[in-house]
């Protein structure tokens, strides 16, 4: 079965073909293959619209002929077979070939019309009947094919063309389809995004904890150069001002912390370094230990921690000592000391009061506790301790919130003499508080070099008569200290020692 194709879409076609599969134009028994060119069109058409040879041109002739040579051509031409439509039970080898002179052209064209019909045949859609020979040998009644068969040819096209027409347009609406919800399906995930960064952000800031804030550059790595730029300066920033931190609480200077403050306004240790400077500022009045100092502190910490203190001190009444408040202060330490040399407990606590707020470093120590470090000093290896008064009092006589107290100041010597004969002294700085009862309620020592030795004062055979005469006389030493005040006095240059003085108070009370 040859192929040909299609005079008018080109597509390559069986020549048996009723209808082009494409165009639908009528293929069998109505296109003719030309002699010269091999070109095929319509057999309705004088001429071949290539090469513009006659159907009837035998190769190597001219394409003019006269009538004589039109006859002689027509009785020779073979005729194209066709396939008779109203007759379908006829095979084409039973066809009767149709009279020469009914199938030829009635007239050959000349050559100044060729153009002219050639464009007319072209612009043909209908196709010719075609003439069907009659088994007699005379031509048949021209017959058209069936209606029917044109109509169904005409449905079976459209329905490709809307059924691919169909196609087309779902393809169209299924891509646009998915192209939208693509679109809105990443506008949302980038919505998403945007609003969980944000809030990290925030977060991470709001914290100013440099944790948060690494996390937030590792989880959003892709995250705004606003939001990114910001977070790497805050942990930069954080960084340097825990260092400036830290110098300043490692120098404790008061305007090293101001400083920083000054810097870091919104530092999250801001409240600690104003208490650190309260602090400060709380020790430096108490050296000082005037009422000026006190009222300074309060203007500047008027809500300090110390503040109520301060308040406290500037409401006492500094109060005129007299000398029953002297002798009362001399006999009080006298028997003190006195009662540590003879290693008395009982001495000890009587003359402590029942509330002692120091003692020897140790806040809200006890009379058991007190009594303990007597005892420390009369180790297994000790033969005696003599405590030396240099009776240098300073005394400070206050009234606070309505209760008499005293602060007192002196020196003392103590001499501890081992049992293998050796001996041991050393000078200390006594700062005592007494209430108004005449009993002790702070005391705390700190030894010290005197500048110049004390002259010998006492022999030993005095020292060891003492203890018994202090024992015994206790009420009567604040006479023996009154007599004595212009030695006593001179004493604290040579840093004298307060046993000593009390033993030589002793001492004499015994010669009398």
């Amino acid at each position: 079965m040859a192929k040909i194709k299609c005079p008018v879409c080109g597509q390559q076609v069986d020549e048996t073909e009723k209808i082009c599969p494409v165009c639908g134009v009528e293929i069998a028994g109505h296109v003719v293959r030309c002699h010269v060119c091999g070109e095929v069109y319509f057999n309705d058409e004088a001429l071949c619209p290539n090469c513009h040879s006659s159907q009837f041109t035998i190769l190597g002739q001219d394409e003019t002929y006269s009538d004589d040579d039109e006859a002689q051509a027509a009785d020779t031409e073979p005729v194209e077979d066709e396939e008779p439509v109203s007759a379908p039970a006829t095979t084409p080898e039973e066809k009767p070939s149709a009279p020469a002179e009914e199938q030829a052209p009635v007239s050959h064209p000349v050559a100044a019309e060729e153009k002219e019909i050639v464009e007319t045949l072209t612009e043909k859609e209908d196709k010719p009947t075609a003439s069907v020979a009659s088994p007699s040998g005379q031509p048949s009644d021209e017959v058209t094919h069936d209606d029917d068969d044109q109509d169904d040819e005409d449905v079976s096209e459209d329905d490709r063309q809307s059924k691919l027409k169909r196609n087309m347009i779902s393809f169209v609406v299924s891509i646009a389809v998915t192209l939208l919800v693509a679109a809105i399906s990443i506008y949302y995930y980038q919505e998403t995004k945007m609003a969980k960064e944000y809030k990290e952000y925030e977060r991470a800031i709001s914290h100013n904890d440099t944790t948060l804030m690494k996390l937030f550059l590792r989880s959003f790595p892709d995250a705004t150069k606003a939001h990114t730029d910001t977070i790497r300066y805050r942990i930069n920033e954080i960084r340097s001002e825990r260092k400036a931190l830290a110098d300043a609480l490692q120098k404790r200077d008061k305007k090293t912390l101001m400083t920083f403050l000054s810097q870091h306004p919104y530092s999250k240790e801001r409240q600690k370094i104003l208490l650190i400077v309260d602090t400060l500022d709380w020790d430096s009045t108490l050296k000082v230990n005037n009422r000026q100092a006190y009222q300074d502190y309060l203007t500047t910490h008027a809500e300090g921690s110390f503040a109520e203190a301060a308040k406290e001190k500037l409401s006492d009444k500094d109060l005129e000592t007299t000398q029953a408040d002297r002798d009362k202060i001399s006999n009080l330490f006298h028997d003190f000391f006195v009662s540590i040399n003879t290693n008395d407990q009982d001495g000890i606590r009587r003359n402590l009061s029942d509330k002692i707020g120091n003692f020897m470093g140790t806040e809200g120590a006890t009379p058991s506790q007190v009594v303990s470090w007597m005892e420390r000093q009369h180790g297994e290896d000790v033969s005696k301790v003599i405590w030396r008064l240099n009776r240098d009092y300073k005394i400070n006589k206050r009234e606070v919130s309505g209760l008499v107290k005293y602060s007192v100041d002196f020196t003392a010597q103590r001499d501890i003499t081992k049992k293998d004969g050796k001996t041991k002294v050393e000078h200390f700085k006594i700062v005592s508080e007494v209430n108004g009862n005449g009993k002790v309620t702070s005391m705390n020592m700190s030894t010290y070099t005197p500048k110049a030795n004390p002259p010998t004062q006492t022999s030993s055979s005095t020292q060891a008569s003492s203890k018994p005469s202090t024992s015994s006389a206790p009420a009567q030493k604040p006479a023996s200290t009154s007599a004595k005040p212009t030695s006593t006095s001179a004493k604290p240059a040579e840093k004298p020692k307060s046993t000593g003085t009390a033993s030589t108070g002793t001492a004499q009370k015994a010669k009398n």
